[in-house]
Parts: C-alpha cells; sequence; structure tokens
C-alpha cells in the first residue's frame, strides 16, 4: 500500500513545472503529479490512497498564526490555483481511477496519513509506503510496517526507515516530534527556540529535554546547561502540540461525533482499485483538455 500526501506533491509538481502550459493554462502541476503516481505504481504497485489538507485545520484553532507565512506566499494567483483548481481536478481523476482519495474537515493530509497507517496497520498490512518530502512523516517510522519514500530532484525517491533515519540524522523516529519541537522549522510560522537547529536539539534530546511537559519538569542537568531556553519554552511546547501528529482518530482535537464519523471513514478504505466505469474516455479527455498528450498515448500507465 502507498499512502501519498496529496498536497506536497501537487505543490512539488507546480513548482518542477512552473512553466509548462497549454492553450495559456498551466498544466505542469497535472503533468508532475501523474508522472510521479505513473513511476510510483511501475514500482510499488497499485494500491495507493492519496490523502489532501482540508481548507482549515484544527492547529490554527490551537494558534491563529498557524502556516500564515505561507498563506501570504499564496496570494500569487498561480501559485493559488494549485489549491483552488488543480488539486480539486486532481482528486476527481484519481477518484475516477478507482483510488481513495480522503479528506476531511479540520485535517491536513500528514494526519489522514498517519490516521489511515494506523488503520492499515491493523488490517494487518506489513508494508506500507508513506510518499512526501515533509520531514514531520519521520515519526511514523516508529511502526515497523512503515517506508518513507521522500521525493529527490528528477524524478527518484529516497527511502527511509527508522535505522536509516537514526544514521543520517541521529536521532530516531520516536523522538521525532520532539526534535522538530526544539528545533523547529519557521516555515509553519511557529517561533523557534533562538539558535537552535538539529544539531542542538539532539543534544537536548540527550540530556532528557522533553517538549511535552513544562519547564520545571525538565531535567536539572538539561535545565542547568541550556537555561537561556526557558524564555522560549512555551513556543517548544507550542510546536510539539502541533508538529505530533495523531495516532487514533479519536486524539484529533475535532468534535466527538466528528471523531467517530473520521474512524469510520477510515476504515472503510478499500486495499483494492475500484475504477468507475467511465474511467477510460473521461481520463482521456482530461489529458486531451490540459495537452497531456505523453499520458494520453501511453494511456496503459493509468488504465491498467
Amino acid at each position: 500500500m502507498i499512502l501519498v500526501d496529496g498536497n506536497n506533491l501537487a505543490f512539488r509538481s507546480f513548482y518542477a513545472f512552473r512553466q509548462l502550459s497549454f492553450e495559456e493554462e498551466h498544466t505542469g502541476t497535472y503533468y508532475g503529479f501523474l508522472g510521479a503516481h505513473a513511476r510510483l505504481k511501475a514500482k510499488y504497485g497499485d494500491s495507493f490512497v492519496y490523502c489532501f489538507d482540508s481548507k482549515e485545520s484544527w492547529r490554527k484553532g490551537v494558534y491563529p498564526a498557524y502556516k500564515s507565512k505561507r498563506a501570504e506566499k499564496e496570494e500569487d494567483p498561480e501559485k493559488a490555483n494549485v489549491r483552488t483548481v488543480h488539486i480539486p481536478k486532481l482528486m476527481d481523476v484519481l477518484s475516477l481511477l478507482g483510488y481513495p482519495v480522503l479528506q476531511y474537515r479540520g485535517l491536513e493530509a500528514d494526519d489522514l496519513l498517519s490516521l489511515q497507517l494506523q488503520s492499515l496497520r491493523k488490517q494487518g498490512a506489513s508494508r506500507v509506503y508513506v510518499y512526501s518530502g515533509d520531514r514531520d512523516l519521520y515519526q511514523l517510522l516508529r511502526f515497523r510496517c512503515a517506508t518513507i519514500l521522500r521525493p529527490v530532484n528528477g524524478a527518484g525517491v529516497k527511502r527511509y526507515t527508522a535505522t536509516s533515519l537514526r544514521e543520517e540524522f541521529g536521532v530516531g523516529p520516536e523522538l521525532w516530534a520532539k526534535a522538530l519541537a526544539l528545533g523547529v522549522d519557521t516555515s509553519d510560522s511557529i517561533k523557534a527556540i533562538p539558535g537552535v537547529g538539529p544539531t542542538t536539539a539532539i543534544r537536548m534530546l540527550l540530556l532528557g529535554a522533553d517538549p511535552s511537559r513544562s519547564w520545571e519538569k525538565q531535567p536539572p542537568e538539561f535545565r542547568a546547561k541550556y537555561g537561556k531556553t526557558a524564555a522560549h519554552w512555551d513556543n517548544a511546547r507550542l510546536a510539539y502540540k502541533l508538529t505530533k501528529l495523531p495516532t487514533e482518530a479519536e486524539l484529533v482535537p475535532i468534535p466527538a461525533q466528528d471523531r467517530m464519523e473520521l474512524g469510520a471513514l477510515l476504515n472503510s478504505v478499500s486495499m483494492r482499485r475500484n475504477p468507475d466505469p467511465r474511467v477510460r474516455p473521461l481520463f482521456l479527455d482530461f489529458c486531451a483538455q490540459h495537452g497531456l498528450s505523453e499520458f494520453r498515448h501511453d494511456r496503459s500507465k493509468f488504465l491498467q
């Protein structure tokens, strides 16, 4: 089974093929996205689940400035179209091809990827690939069935397991969310602890630092060595709360009735492809409308 971060792939495709157009309409997002799908299918099989962000995130209810910098960048009309035009069309095409497409109010794609991974584990899946460039998802490697496929320049991927994560970064997946909280990625508009990068974050963790707990409950040795971080500790605690991915629908901070519905949705996802009977002509029409002649001519990559 391959779980795909749909938003991450769509925006990567947009940047990679930004200059590609057909009849004055940007088509690079479609080209890059479907091309990546075809390569994954050829190498890893035909069992996909695609996950996409909802319009709002529960994280903004916790921290109103969450991803505000990204929102400002998306004032670029072309980039805004990725979310409002290209992603909805891709979701329709994927559903037509028979793949489960998940989107749920208040959740981001990485929430759904984490929750769906847990659901698949309970169903007995022995190997689940997660395709995304979002490093927050490395925390999923604490589950033995998970392998992260991180896209790299060109058409390749870099595979991560719990072992390779430790080898490259010096910290395992069980501590990954805490490492990010201490050396936080400011792209989410969360203020980092000044001067703390990945190396320092790992040193803090080795001294027992735990951003899930208050400053007063940190180990004495850590507080003595990094006393200046006390003034910024609330930022680390907030970052951890926003970065740690939910493992059960019951743990997502959304209304109780929504959690029940979400749980039922995740459990209903089939591991078998179920294409729409109309898939062939509608897929070919989509390719024709957006100048995707390569995919139209080599349709077997998608329709078989």
